[in-house]
């Protein structure tokens, strides 16, 4: 107790909080805190090595190396203990543009030392741009890291082809291959898709919740499907070419049963691709709760797949009795393959958000036709939200919201088109974002000749 003005105020008691590490000069400082009498467990730890560009490749070499043995000595330091000294660890080795500007040994040996900490959440970060020389998948490895620890993981985020290296490849197949995880967001392999295939061939787990991947076949999605059928979140943003002759891809025999998925983050392609290797029973599940859908890629370009659209719109009417909120991003008609929407025909939609990714304002007016159209053919819609790219607009102007409320389809034609031009007229949307928000369910109904007008 703390005595202040004759009066007792309880005293403050230090919170678990957390770490970051984003300097090769704090690296050091791990060793100082380890060794204070008032070290004590953390919920996070953050660790980021800088990427100067005055130096030389042997000088970035030499500090990384000397910031990664600093946090492997930190973790062997750590006692044995059946409660988590970190709960979740974040390792983000930063820009590598050439091997020899990390040693990769280094790397392994930091990351073998984790399981002390007994996190349940590691997050590993490397550069997009930097592949792993020769076949990416280590069959060699597979067996010494089975000689490896791990700490009890529930979340396992890997984005970087650095981690699927030879040197740290076995600590990665470790990790991977634990039966416990919850959650698994693997991005940015750059794996040959072979050797992807061999990879997720490891994942054993049965546990899974979440999944996201981001470039893998089909096939490869439909086994992890298989062996966990509780999944709630499946993301996939790029599906792969099928296996050439000399690795056939497996038969997919049979679309897996997924009563308790809720939400799909994908693309046109990618949607269209997977949903046949899984069904969402109609009759025995609530409605999914959101289904986002982002712009394909194409010859470097985002564009808007229409007929890969059309078949995904299809399958979804097929499978779910509806969705609560649905996601659209809209590419302007010159980068779509069919200047059409595609058709819901029967889903029924609560929400539905369209990003409109446009270049100019002049490329919105040749949208707004079939949008409208567009959006009246969905079943059951109750809000419809629209958003607009703030660099369309007045540099300075403040950010702005406009709803507009109907309750005949006809009339929210006319009123939508009349909102929607008179929105980019103004021009007067900037800074924190801009969106303009329908709906239709507060409204009574009108008489029919009303409607009919």
């Amino acid at each position: 107790m703390l005595l202040q003005n004759n009066l007792q105020i309880n005293k403050l008691k230090l919170k678990p909080s957390t770490f970051k590490f984003k300097q090769f000069g704090h690296f050091q400082f791990l060793r100082t805190w380890r060794n204070c009498k008032f070290f004590k467990a953390v919920d996070e730890m953050e660790f980021k090595l800088p990427y100067p560009t005055d130096l030389g490749v042997g000088e970035l070499r030499e500090l990384r190396s000397e910031a990664l043995n600093d946090i492997r000595a930190f973790f062997a330091s750590l006692p044995s203990s059946t409660d988590a000294h970190v709960t979740s660890i974040s390792i983000d080795v930063g820009h590598v543009v050439r091997a020899d500007e990390i040693d990769l040994v280094d790397l392994y040996r930091a990351l073998e030392s984790i399981h002390k900490s007994g996190c349940s959440k590691l997050v590993l970060r490397g550069t997009e741009g930097w592949r792993p020389e020769g076949f990416a998948f280590h069959p060699d490895a597979v067996p010494r890291s089975l000689e490896l620890r791990s700490p009890p993981l529930e979340k396992l985020f890997v984005a970087g082809s650095i981690f699927f290296s030879a040197p740290v490849a076995p600590c990665l197949y470790r990790f991977f291959s634990e039966n416990k995880i919850k959650d698994l967001e693997l991005e940015y392999s750059r794996l040959p898709a072979d050797d992807m295939s061999n990879f997720l061939s490891l994942c054993v787990t049965t546990a899974l919740k979440s999944l996201i991947l981001h470039d893998a076949r089909v096939s490869d999605i439909w086994g992890i499907l298989k062996r966990n059928p509780l999944l709630e979140m499946i993301e996939v943003q790029h599906v792969v070419d099928p296996s050439s002759t000399e690795h056939p891809t497996p038969a997919i025999n049979t679309p897996i049963r997924l009563p308790k998925l809720r939400t799909i983050y994908s693309t046109n392609r990618a949607l269209a691709a997977i949903l046949p290797s899984f069904i969402i029973p109609r009759r025995r599940c609530q409605p999914l709760i959101r289904i986002q859908v982002n712009l394909d890629r194409d010859d470097y370009r985002k564009v808007f797949d229409a007929e890969a659209g059309a078949s995904a719109m299809q399958l979804m009417s097929s499978y779910t009795q509806g969705v609560k909120d649905l996601v659209y991003d809209i590419a302007p008609f010159s980068h779509c393959t069919n200047p059409v929407f595609p058709s819901p025909l029967v889903l029924a939609v609560d929400t539905l958000q369209v990003y409109c990714h446009l270049v100019a304002i002049s490329c919105f007016d040749t949208l707004l036709a079939s949008m409208v159209q567009w959006i009246n053919s969905f079943r059951g819609l109750q809000s419809f939200v629209l958003y607009l790219p703030l660099e369309l607009y007045d540099e300075g102007a403040c950010a702005e919201k406009i709803s507009v409320k109907t309750n005949r389809p006809t009339k929210d034609i006319k009123a939508i088109d009349a909102e929607i031009r008179a929105f980019n007229e103004k021009q007067t949307v900037r800074a924190s974002g801009s969106s303009t928000e329908y709906s239709k369910s507060e409204f009574k109904q009108e008489d029919e000749n009303d409607h009919d007008a």
